[in-house]
């Protein structure tokens, strides 16, 4: 099972089904008022990603990107809120998908789908919070964790908690190449 979205979608790799639910009824009405909002905060070039069920508004290719990120972030929360959505901040990003669901309960689910007998979740952002303390929440019940932070320069807060920091997406890759040969002797 491949979970997205904060464990929305939903790809089963057995039966080859997806599943999402639909987009967030709010989703539309605060992508009308994103324009103005991005204007009215001096940040009308911020590059808006559209993610089916979300969409991330990126500040880091802006002159002023931290300037930037904080004029817009009580803009949107607001607008967030007035249509039912939440505001996820992130690494310059800001976020605004349906509540509810967050990576903690995505791997609550994942773990209980396979009966799991060990976790290994790599994180790089503030979205991946949720998902370190579940599986923190799984290491006091005696099971074998690792949490890695793909580390940068942008965010500091996964570091500080991860058992291992590696050298970002490069290092995940790294990790998990070796780690596979490790379990494959002789390939």
């Amino acid at each position: 099972m491949v979970r997205g979205q904060y464990g929305n979608e939903q790809w089963d790799s057995r039966g080859r089904s997806f599943s999402s639910p639909e987009v967030p009824a709010g989703l539309a009405a605060f992508l009308e008022e994103l324009p103005a909002l991005l204007a009215d905060a001096d940040a009308g070039e911020a590059f808006v990603e559209h993610k089916g069920l979300a969409v991330a508004v990126h500040t880091r290719r802006l002159a002023e990107p931290a300037a930037a990120f904080a004029r817009l972030q009580p803009r949107l929360t607001d607008a967030a809120e007035r249509h039912g959505l939440a505001l996820e901040p992130g690494r310059l990003v800001l976020e605004v998908r349906a509540p509810g669901m967050h990576k903690g309960h995505a791997l609550r689910q994942a773990v209980a789908d396979v009966d799991a007998g060990a976790v290994l979740f790599a994180g790089d952002d503030l979205g991946d919070l949720e998902a370190f303390e579940a599986a923190r929440s799984y290491r006091d019940q005696g099971l074998p964790v690792l949490l890695v932070c793909s580390g940068s320069a942008e965010e500091q807060a996964l570091a500080e908690i991860a058992d291992l920091v590696v050298p970002g997406p490069e290092g995940v890759l790294g990790l998990l190449r070796q780690l596979a040969r490790a379990a494959a002797p002789g390939r």
